[in-house]
Order: C-alpha cells, then sequence, then structure tokens
C-alpha cells in the first residue's frame, strides 16, 4: 500500500504517485497515521521551515490566547438589561476565578490559555488531540478541570487490526460514532509497554473525552492528519540542499597550498614532507605496498610540499550555491501555499512594498481565523460550557430559566464569543482610519473595528475609556 500523505519516497511501495485512493479515508489515514505523527513532530521540532509553519499557527491564531466574551442569546431568553448584564459580569468573572489558576489542569502546570497553545501544537503535530474533561474532588466539593492527551497516546492494542468498530485507537458504535478511547499506558519506569486501555466517552456525567481533529476532509473521517504531512517531502529537499550548500561552502574556506620544489632540495632531505616521502614513511609503518587509501586532506591553514614532476589541481565546486536564495524562496512559496502562509510570514521577513505586504497578511488572516474558529468551537466553548454551567448549579452565576431543562435555554445562556489578539499592523495609522471610515460609513461596528485591530472586548474598553474619561475630567476640575 503506497503513502497517503507523500508522491514518493515515504515508503518502500511508493516510488510514484499514488494511484488511487481506497474507498474509506479511515482506512488510508489510519494506516499511515503513525508514521505520519513521526515526521511531522520530528519536522516541528528539528527543521527550520516546520519549526516556522508550527510556530506561526500557534502565534497567529492564539497569540496569547482565547478569551471568552458571555454573549447570551437575549430574543431567545426574554431577560431585562439588568438580568443580561449582571449574567455576563457573574459569568467571566467566574471564569477567570476557576481557569486563571494552575488547578485547572489535570497535572496543575498550566492555565487554561498556556493549555490551549499546548493543544492546538499537539493537533498539528499529531493531527489530533484528546481532551478530557472531569470534575476535581478538593475539600469535599468538586470543580471543573481538564486533561491533554496527545494524539500519539492514541491507538488500538498492538494485537488488534482496525474493523469498522475500532479505528485508530477510537472505539465506534454500530451507527460509527465514537464511544471510547484507547490510551497508551507505560510501565513504572515510564517505558512504552506498547499497550493501550480502553476509556469510555462519558462516564457516569462526571467526565468526558472527546477527540478534536485537524484536517478532516471526509464526514466520516475519525482521526486528523498532522499539518505538515502535505509537505513533508518539500521541507526535506529544501534540507538536503542546504546542508548541501553549507557543505560546499565549508570545503571553499578551507586553504590548503602545495609547494614545488627543485630536484636537489627533495633529494637532499629525505625527511622534508614531501608527497614523496610520507608515502614513503607510511609504507614502512603499515608494511603495506599498496597506500593508496593514504592521502593528503584539506584543512584549514595547510602547507604540503611537492617532490619534481609532482602537480596539484585545484577542485572548485560547482554546486549552485550562488542560487540558493532563489531555490530556499521557491521552495518556501510552496510550501506556504500549501500551508496558506505566504513566504513573508514564515520568513517575518517584509522587504516589499506596503501593498503587497498588507496582502501577505491578510492572506495568512483568513487561513489563521479558520484555525482559530476550530479552536474556539470544539476545545475552548465546550470548556466554557463546563465552568459556566457549574458556576450555574452551585449558585454562582444567575441563569433566570437555566434550571427548568429546557435544552435551548441552557445553550442560549452558555452562548459566548471567543476573542483573540488582533491583526498584525505594518501601517497602524493607515489602518486605523480605515476602519474609521467603515465605522462611520456604516460598513462595521466599534466591537468589530476594536477586536480586529487590538483583539479587545469592546465594553471592557468603552468601560475602561468611560473611567478614564472621568478620572481626567475630574483632575481638570480639580486643578
Amino acid at each position: 500500500m503506497s503513502n497517503v500523505y507523500s508522491p514518493d519516497r515515504t515508503n518502500k511501495t511508493s516510488q510514484a504517485f499514488r494511484p488511487f485512493y481506497q474507498t474509506d479515508i479511515n482506512a488510508d489515514v489510519s494506516y499511515n497515521l503513525k508514521e505520519a505523527q513521526y515526521s511531522s513532530k520530528k519536522l516541528s521540532n528539528e527543521t527550520a521551515i516546520g519549526k516556522a509553519i508550527t510556530d506561526r499557527v500557534i502565534q497567529f491564531t492564539l497569540g496569547q490566547g482565547l478569551f471568552p466574551q458571555s454573549a447570551p442569546e437575549r430574543s431567545l431568553l426574554n431577560v431585562s438589561d439588568e438580568e443580561y448584564k449582571r449574567f455576563t459580569s457573574q459569568a467571566e468573572s467566574f471564569w477567570r476565578y476557576i481557569t486563571d489558576t494552575k488547578d485547572f489542569d489535570y497535572y496543575k502546570r498550566n492555565t487554561f490559555v498556556q493549555l490551549q497553545r499546548i493543544a492546538l501544537r499537539n493537533i498539528l503535530d499529531s493531527g489530533d488531540v484528546l481532551l478530557h474533561r472531569y470534575y476535581r474532588s478538593k475539600y469535599n466539593a468538586y470543580k471543573p478541570a481538564i486533561q491533554l492527551i496527545s494524539g500519539n497516546s492514541v491507538y488500538s492494542p498492538t494485537t488488534s487490526l482496525d474493523t469498522k468498530k475500532r479505528i485508530g485507537g477510537v472505539e465506534l458504535d454500530e451507527k460509527g460514532k465514537e464511544r471510547g478511547y484507547w490510551i497508551a499506558q507505560s510501565d513504572d519506569n515510564l517505558h512504552d509497554t506498547f499497550s493501550s486501555k480502553l476509556f469510555y466517552k462519558y462516564n457516569r456525567g462526571f467526565e468526558e473525552f472527546s477527540l478534536i481533529a485537524l484536517n478532516i476532509v471526509e464526514a466520516n473521517q475519525v482521526r486528523g492528519i498532522p499539518l505538515l504531512a502535505s509537505v513533508r517531502d518539500a521541507i526535506l529537499d529544501t534540507t538536503v540542499f542546504t546542508r548541501a550548500t553549507i557543505q560546499k561552502a565549508l570545503v571553499q574556506s578551507l586553504f590548503t597550498v602545495f609547494i614545488e620544489h627543485e630536484p636537489e632540495v627533495a633529494e637532499s632531505n629525505t625527511f622534508y614532507p614531501t608527497i614523496e616521502n610520507l608515502s614513503r614513511q607510511a609504507q614502512e609503518l603499515t608494511g603495506k605496498e599498496d597506500i593508496s587509501d593514504i592521502g593528503f586532506a584539506l584543512s584549514s591553514g595547510n602547507a604540503v610540499s611537492l617532490a619534481q614532476g609532482e602537480k596539484v589541481k585545484l577542485v572548485e565546486s560547482t554546486a549552485p550555491s550562488t542560487d540558493y536564495g532563489a531555490f530556499i524562496d521557491s521552495m518556501l512559496d510552496q510550501i506556504g501555499a500549501a500551508m496558506s502562509i505566504p513566504r513573508e510570514i514564515l520568513k517575518e521577513s517584509f522587504t516589499a512594498s506596503f501593498s503587497a505586504s498588507r496582502g501577505s497578511l491578510g492572506c495568512a488572516e483568513k487561513g489563521f481565523t479558520i484555525y482559530r474558529k476550530d479552536m474556539a468551537d470544539n476545545f475552548c466553548q465546550p470548556v466554557w460550557e463546563q465552568v459556566t454551567d457549574y458556576g450555574i448549579r452551585i449558585g454562582e452565576i444567575n441563569a433566570p430559566g437555566y434550571m427548568d431543562g429546557n435544552e435551548r435555554v441552557k445553550k442560549a445562556w452558555l452562548s459566548a464569543t471567543w476573542i483573540g489578539q488582533g491583526g498584525v499592523s505594518i501601517n497602524p495609522v493607515q489602518e486605523v482610519n480605515a476602519y474609521k471610515t467603515a465605522v462611520e460609513a456604516g460598513f462595521c461596528t466599534h466591537e468589530m473595528a476594536v477586536r480586529n485591530l487590538y483583539g479587545k472586548d469592546f465594553e471592557e474598553t468603552a468601560d475602561r475609556l468611560k473611567k478614564e474619561k472621568e478620572m481626567i475630567d475630574n483632575d481638570s476640575n480639580g486643578s
């Protein structure tokens, strides 16, 4: 079976472009999953381009993290302005109380913002990450918490083949829905035992596992595909060329001088380090007649004498190192096109005109907003719902009608908007003026402008501006 991720060099049977794909996408993805995960993680950790791609996606998608803005559906809830403001204030305050502490992490090492970056990196490297939501017992009380499990750790028992009910470590029911996950187990010394244990998706309502996947291309696809899988060969080719260019530069930096002497000089001193004398000494020391494998090597500042009749011709490398920059830029263009990350973004080097640089950033941000939307919907929102639901049930958050059992009303209260960092600004004055004109013309709102430019909550920004204005006015009146 040839490899799904690359047209060549990925395994022994894939020497030409893949002739076909199997009918079931899961057969392809699962068969090649481990190889794709290992190679993608290696690329993102051990190659400059692979690391740049992964870092740019995380940097532009999350920045300092995604933060929730409580946004209940007022048209459905029929609540007063006072009730609405009280809920949003209580919900966001309670969210910070729960998630801004490391107790929210199963391992007690990271806050939720840090867990976002860890989760996205796992998704990019492994194709997916397993999110475990549960309630931690502390002082005879329960608090919500989450655990992240790398997609690398989800695989079927080594003695089991994939079936319609078990694909890549994911257990399915008769309808093809996920019902459990096989998670890798290690021994007491943290050695991989190459065995896995089944954990069911739901456990008595107190905990839930969910697999968050990347590059889902078909409706029934179970496991995700690592980000760098499609550009693996291009990155490797670029790395090989870079190493060859470095080797050529290293050889050319070495300088060896060969000195040719008159006959009487070489004959008068048999200990002079000529090739002839050194060869004779090598024969005496080794006792070998054939010393063809003994010779000289280029080195920095080396001087070698030649006997009469011996000449040397210096060999100049013809490797196209002068075209190195153009070649790398061409490869980065191809890789960037596949990743929706223009070359300027990968290199973080904007040397073209403002219009070209702004265009590159605009194209990249469209791709990053997709990642941000996926992270918000599939990773952040379920956690927000877990925390907010807990706050309502213990009386910390007031939500009229929430406990009446209407699922539509519950969803309306739990609605939230996730705000990330603003876009990269090349010419802040010009971009602010553009948004100002758009707001005045009615093409966008103040909220949209604040969010897109600075990644801030509009209501919070407006409240802060109001307080600052009052402080300035009071200082002016006092003076």
